[in-house]
Parts: structure tokens; sequence; C-alpha cells
């Protein structure tokens, strides 16, 4: 193995550092997938350690198992994609997090489409998004989840030929990014209005509805 993650580089131990889930979604992000395969064995070892110390540590693990689901899912290998995605299920519920549990419904959604469960990921992303729903006074962090996993929601009903539902959750996900920006809070997050305009061609497109598909992407290329 070449590549080293921080906790890897200053000898922490075998549990994960804080910084070594941000720092392998760096990778991703940018695309460096090789160099994220090779940090892999090491991080999946101090996630399997963390996740036994308990909520806290689960919680940690799932965001790895997440990952490890979301590249198995780039390299076609949907029976690992679905393997780690319901291992971050169960390690999410351990957490007691509902943010992490969709994170983890939304790695889910992702290899049961592709096996043509739809309809079953969807389940998981209507309970994840339920959770969130609970909150009186949500957070940022709760508003982006809340809004990705209700924009996932969307596309996986409109893969499923469920107009209805899809329109529900796309509106849904763009009311989420409003409230989000109205409160003025600085986010990290994936939800903005940009990416509600980017699922809503997918969602459309899926749909069979290309003039709104087009529609949309003309709006976004504006933007």
């Amino acid at each position: 193995m070449t590549g080293t993650t921080p906790a890897m580089a200053n000898g922490r131990g075998q549990h994960l550092a804080d910084s070594d889930l941000p720092a392998a979604r760096q990778l991703f992000t940018a695309g460096n997938y090789d160099q994220l395969r090779q940090e892999l064995p090491g991080l999946v070892a101090r996630a399997s350690e963390s996740e036994r110390t308990g909520p806290a540590g689960a919680g940690r693990a799932a965001g790895v198992w997440v990952l490890i689901s979301q590249l198995a899912a780039k390299d076609a290998d949907i029976e690992r994609a679905a393997s780690f995605a319901a291992r971050a299920g169960t390690s999410a519920r351990r957490s007691g997090r509902p943010t992490i549990l969709a994170a983890a419904a939304r790695a889910a959604a992702t290899p049961l489409r592709r096996v043509g469960r739809a309809d079953t990921a969807l389940q998981l992303l209507r309970e994840a998004h339920d959770a969130l729903d609970t909150h009186p006074r949500p957070t940022a962090a709760v508003l982006d989840a809340a809004g990705m996993v209700a924009l996932t929601a969307a596309y996986t009903a409109a893969q499923a030929h469920m107009p209805t539902a899809a329109e529900q959750f796309a509106a849904s996900a763009e009311e989420t990014a409003a409230r989000l920006l109205r409160s003025r809070v600085p986010t990290s997050g994936e939800l903005s209005a940009a990416q509600c305009q980017l699922y809503r061609v997918g969602i459309h497109h899926k749909l069979g509805d290309l003039d709104r598909a087009l529609a949309y992407a003309a709006d976004l290329e504006s933007s």
C-alpha cells in the first residue's frame, strides 16, 4: 500500500481518526479512485474496530461503509455495493443518528435500483426521510440530509414510473433547499437549488418528459 491516511501516518492506532473519512471522501469526490482503493484496507480495519466502541464509533464506521458502497457502485460491483450499504444501515441504526441513516439509505438505493428493486429502495428512503422530518428545530446538517434523501427518493420514484411520488419528493427537496438558504447558516452539505435542478433533469428524463428535462437543463446552464 503506497497511500496513507492521517491516522496511519500519525500512528494513532486501530480506531478511525476524525480526519480519516473526510480525507477518503475527498479522494472519492476528486475521482482519485486508485489512491482511495490503496487506502481501503487500513480504513476498513479501523472502521471495524471503531464500530465496536459504541454509537459514536458506529456512526463513523457507517460513513466508511457508505463510501465503500459508492465506490463499488462506480466499479459496477453491485453485490459489493449492496453488501456495504447494508452494513452501513446496521451501523447507522446503532449510531442513533437520522442523518447517518439517511446517508446509508441513499447508498442502498443505488444497488437496489440497478437490480430492479426501486420499490424497496423507495421504502428505505421514505423511512429515512420521515426520521429526519421529526426534528422540531432542524440543524443545517439535518436539512441537508432531508433534502438530499428526498432528491434520491424522487429519482428512485421516477425510475419506478411513479410520477406523483417523484414530484412530491422533488418539491419537498426544493422547499428544504429554500429553507436552508433562508437560514443563512453556513453548510458544507450537498443540497442547493442547483442540485435540485440537476436532479430534476434526471427525474423528468426517467419519466419520459423530455421537454421538462430540457427546460431544467437550460435553467441550470443559465444560472
